[in-house]
């Protein structure tokens, strides 16, 4: 039984989708339940397989067109799949190859079959989800740790494993202070003090208030942010510190002084559950993408302003096959029939449209938003998904350009001419 090959919802893994393949891709979306409502899923994907195969033994021997599906014919019939797979999938294959990759929330179930893989729904649930570093940081250990969320529910919290220059490994993201500084209990003046979820803490003795942090505390916070800021973990937004106000402050020492501000979560963490602080992190995760959103729409007015950035769906298909397109916002829950030449950008419209979710049942039916996006992709860029209500046009697409019509500015080191 030759199944799928199971692939995370990643960034390598788009990339790794986008690449040329050997026509035809077929491309699936197959909603799932959980035990006992998954009696019909395999169903589902049966009848999607078939619509796949009355498109494919249009044009192709029959013999290539099994060899294509059979991955999901096995599929259908594993009910250790069906009873412990994810809520949700996206499938791909072509001749020789096939991949599932796991998807949660709201699926249309939908088979597609072209010249390349439909990745849009890959490319949605990437775009939306927000990926901070956390430091959960305390006076005798410090937790490093990936928040990965949608915005909805809390986020999935993932060790983040740290090195040190000289000295040992932590691989589960975790810093014991005796890894750094010895910490002698006998003497109180190395003990820390909280006084309650959002209180101070005290150092230099019991009941002083000369000093929040004593030196070794300070050593061992400074030490650790240094791993902390030359791991290969950096993400967007800068770090989220979670910690009592005068621990974190003596944390920030230790970090470069051109690193990206923090936002902080003023609470002791050992006062905190896996799910309460799971629950503080989405908060801040929440925050941020509307802050995010708000920015690039105003990044967007501000570079079309200046003729570098288009709302127009033409204009921004010919910039993108030209790689000049830095940023795409696509509005939310967008879809038009249709596919995009990758190497003029000329957009190419099916005789008969249909919008919404029925435009995933014909097996033929391109999509012209999920093809932008992986030309922009393909080419470096980044793309964004918006809610409609925060959206600045009312094509459901905002590309802002790496330059305008008249190509990159010219450097320092291009120009002509004698002394700058």
């Amino acid at each position: 039984m030759a199944l799928p090959t199971p692939l995370p919802l990643s960034a390598d893994t788009l990339r790794t989708l986008l690449r040329p393949r050997k026509i035809p891709c077929v491309s699936l979306s197959v909603p799932k339940h959980r035990p006992p409502d998954h009696e019909g899923d395999p169903v589902v994907l049966r009848h999607l397989v078939d619509r796949a195969w009355l498109t494919l033994v249009a044009t192709r021997s029959r013999e290539e067109t099994e060899r294509i599906l059979a991955p999901w014919r096995d599929l259908e019939a594993d009910p250790l799949f069906w009873r412990n797979g994810p809520a949700g999938f996206a499938g791909f294959a072509a001749d020789g190859e096939s991949w599932i990759v796991p998807l949660e929330g709201a699926l249309e179930p939908a088979a597609r079959v072209g010249p390349r893989f439909h990745t849009l729904p890959l490319v949605r649930r990437l775009a939306s989800m927000e990926r901070r570093i956390v430091v959960i940081a305390g006076s005798r250990s410090v937790r490093v740790v990936e928040a990965t969320g949608d915005g909805e529910g809390a986020p999935r919290l993932a060790p983040v494993p740290l090195v040190r220059s000289s000295g040992p490994s932590f691989p589960d993201g975790t810093v014991p202070r005796g890894a750094i500084v010895e910490f002698v209990p006998e003497q109180p003046h190395r003990v820390m003090h909280g006084l309650g979820a959002l209180g101070d803490a005290v150092h230099g003795g019991f009941g002083s208030r000369t000093e929040g942090v004593d030196a070794d505390t300070r050593r061992y916070l400074r030490d650790v942010a240094s791993m902390v800021a030359s791991a290969d973990v950096a993400a967007p937004g800068g770090l989220i510190l979670v910690g009592l106000p005068r621990v974190v402050a003596a944390f920030e020492e230790g970090l470069p002084r051109h690193h990206v501000p923090c936002d902080r979560v003023a609470i002791d963490p050992s006062l905190l559950s896996e799910a309460e602080l799971a629950h503080a992190v989405g908060d801040v995760l929440r925050v941020a993408r509307r802050r995010r959103e708000r920015d690039l729409a105003d990044a967007f007015l501000e570079a079309r302003a200046h003729g570098r950035g288009s709302g127009d769906f033409v204009e921004a298909a010919r910039a993108a096959v030209g790689g000049r397109v830095a940023t795409l916002l696509l509005q939310e829950g967008r879809d038009e029939p249709g596919a995009i030449d990758a190497r003029t950008g000329s957009i190419d419209f099916p005789e008969t449209r249909t919008k919404g979710p029925s435009a995933g049942d014909d097996a033929t039916a391109g999509d012209l938003y999920g093809a932008l996006a992986d030309i922009v992709l393909t080419h470096g860029g980044e793309v964004v998904i918006v809610p409609a209500e925060k959206m600045p046009t009312r094509t459901g697409v905002a590309a802002i350009y790496r330059w305008g019509e008249n190509g990159p500015a010219p450097t320092e080191r291009s120009r002509g001419g004698g002394r700058s």
